[in-house]
């Protein structure tokens, strides 16, 4: 096999690659980031931790001190 040559290989600037079209962390994560995919997804997530939750950390401190 022959090695490829640097007359055959394209090199492209950063600022050459358009991307003003493309939402590039769906693109690279499959992540649709439109309002209501972020909403419906923050409403999934409980922002107050559980009594027991709390309750175990508060033991967890107080062993340390």
């Amino acid at each position: 096999m022959k090695p490829m040559g640097l007359t055959s290989t394209p090199f492209v600037s950063y600022h050459e690659i358009n991307v003003e079209e493309t939402d590039l962390f769906e693109d690279a994560w499959g992540f649709n980031s439109g309002f209501d995919d972020v909403i419906s997804f923050l409403g999934k997530i409980d922002s107050y931790p559980g009594n027991e939750l709390t309750a175990r950390l508060i033991g967890v401190i107080s062993k340390e001190n």
